[in-house]
């Protein structure tokens, strides 16, 4: 049975054009996005190809958002780098997979299986998309 089953998923959201189904794995929340148009079936066929490559993907997203990070809260990454402290300080929260348009959406912030101070800032992150046409990371919140 594909991991992203009709019936496995935990949340349905339907809008005027799109759908999102919404599945978790670990930690981790994967959401399936197709127009409302297309075939659950058709779409969950799409998103389950991606999945193994999405994922695959995770750390380079993860190691990407930290670039961008660094650039926006540089002294909260210094203090972090003086700590002496291993082990990632960011991490996937969520996998937005665009079945239609098929691109990936990760958004990446605080990784709460890793204790520091200070704490990110609460509202940081970053959302890294990859699609047909590269990559883009818009980090979002404190700055």
């Amino acid at each position: 049975m594909p991991f992203l089953d009709h019936n496995r998923a935990l949340s349905r959201y339907p809008s005027n054009d799109k759908v999102r189904l919404e599945y978790q794995k670990g930690k981790i929340l994967i959401w399936v996005d197709f127009p409302i148009a297309m075939p659950d079936s058709e779409a969950l066929g799409i998103a389950e190809e991606m999945l193994p490559a999405a994922w695959g993907r995770m750390k380079a997203a993860v190691e990407m958002a930290e670039e961008a990070s660094r650039a926006t809260i540089p002294d909260f990454w210094r203090v972090q780098d003086m700590s002496g402290l291993s082990g990632e300080r960011l991490a996937v929260w969520s996998v937005a997979i665009d079945a239609a348009g098929q691109s990936v959406e990760y958004f990446v912030s605080q990784n709460h299986d890793l204790s520091y101070e200070p704490d990110l800032p609460e509202d940081h992150g970053a959302f890294v998309t990859q699609s047909r046409s590269g990559v883009t990371v818009k980090v979002v919140g404190s700055a």
